[in-house]
C-alpha cells in the first residue's frame, strides 16, 4: 500500500482527509514540521499533503522544496485558504507536474482524482 503523509495542525482537515484516503493508502499524520521531518525519515512516503502554514515557523512550500531535492518523484499537494499562496506554489514548482496547489477548503471528493492523476504522471515520467 502506498504511504501518504498528511501534515496539518487542523484536526478537522486531517480527519476528513484521513477518512477518505485510508481505504486506498497507508495514511500517516504529522501535526507539525518537526513531526513531519521525523516521519519522513522513518517511512518511504510517496504522497504528501501539507498545509502552507506549518507551526515551527516553517512553510509547507519550503518543506516540499526540501523533500523534492532528495526525491524528485514525490507527489505533493500544498494546501492553503489564501489565494496568494497558490500563486507562490505555481511559480516555485511551475516545471514540476507532481506538485499541485489545493485551495482550502479542500474538495474532498476530488482529492482521490488528483492523486490518481499525479500517480499516472509519475509513472509516465519513469517510462
Amino acid at each position: 500500500m502506498r504511504k501518504l503523509l498528511i501534515v496539518d495542525d487542523q484536526p478537522l482537515v486531517v480527519f476528513m482527509l484521513e477518512q477518505v484516503l485510508k481505504t486506498r493508502y497507508e495514511v500517516i499524520i504529522a501535526r507539525s514540521y518537526t513531526e513531519a521531518v521525523r516521519t519522513w525519515r522513518e517511512h518511504e512516503i510517496e504522497i504528501l499533503i501539507t498545509d502552507v502554514n506549518l507551526n515551527d515557523f516553517k512553510s509547507g512550500i519550503d518543506f516540499v522544496a526540501e523533500l523534492k531535492e532528495n526525491r524528485p518523484s514525490l507527489i505533493a499537494f500544498i494546501c492553503s485558504g489564501e489565494w496568494a499562496n497558490g500563486k507562490k506554489v505555481r511559480t516555485r514548482f511551475r516545471d514540476d507536474e507532481l506538485v499541485r496547489f489545493l485551495e482550502k477548503p479542500v474538495d474532498i471528493g476530488k482529492i482521490e482524482q488528483y492523486i490518481e492523476t499525479a500517480l499516472k504522471k509519475k509513472q509516465e515520467r519513469n517510462t
